[in-house]
């Protein structure tokens, strides 16, 4: 009798286990407000942690992205134009369709003196970016971007350039401008399951 109870405390500590290993792993994430699109701009690795990167979408700045933080901004669909500054600048052009998620990383880079700054687009069929966004949500503080908030500080002759630098790049369809296509739609920020064809 005593084997039976044992045997029945074991079950139910296994199925606990269980059910609290899938809490851990299910994230959802925030959607857009009908209409918009949104977008988790993220900091997944450590390099250039001390450094707050500038963020852009074409002229609008949407904010530092500091190491340990992540910033959710809601947009219109359609074309944009993302761009970093550090000691480089770098360019994510983007199609977001409306009531869609996506994310962007904004990677730390080794650069001459500063850190550099790398936007990578993630793709949701990609485990190692699901395993980004997973680690970001779960560890990460979240920011939502505010106009009304960021700081009243004239960065136009930088937005110029940029904007400039950019046209540049596109006219000689450089490859140093990433794509973010419509359907890079990620749903949740679920922890990657592996399968038996992982190896």
């Amino acid at each position: 009798m005593k084997s039976f109870y044992k045997l029945i405390s074991i079950i139910i500590i296994f199925i606990s286990g269980l059910s609290y290993s899938q809490k851990i792993e299910q994230q959802t994430i925030k959607k857009p407000t009908e209409g918009k699109s949104l977008v988790y701009l993220i900091r997944s690795n450590g390099v250039g942690a001390a450094l707050n990167f500038r963020v852009y979408d074409s002229e609008t700045f949407i904010g530092k992205i500091a190491a340990g933080t992540y910033v959710i901004y809601e947009t219109e669909p359609g074309e944009h134009v993302f761009w970093a500054a550090s000691e480089n600048r770098d360019y994510v052009k983007a199609n977001l369709d409306a009531d869609q998620v996506y994310v962007i990383d904004v990677e730390g880079k080794m650069g001459m003196v500063l850190a550099a700054v790398n936007l990578n687009p993630l793709d949701p069929n990609n485990k190692k970016d699901q395993n980004k966004f997973y680690k970001v949500i779960k560890k990460h503080k979240e920011l939502v971007y505010d106009a009304n908030s960021l700081e009243l500080e004239d960065k136009s002759e930088n937005v110029s350039k940029a904007m400039a630098k950019y046209k540049e790049l596109a006219e000689k369809s450089n490859n140093k401008i990433r794509s973010l296509s419509a359907d890079q739609v990620f749903q949740h920020a679920n922890k990657p399951q592996k399968n038996n064809s992982d190896s």
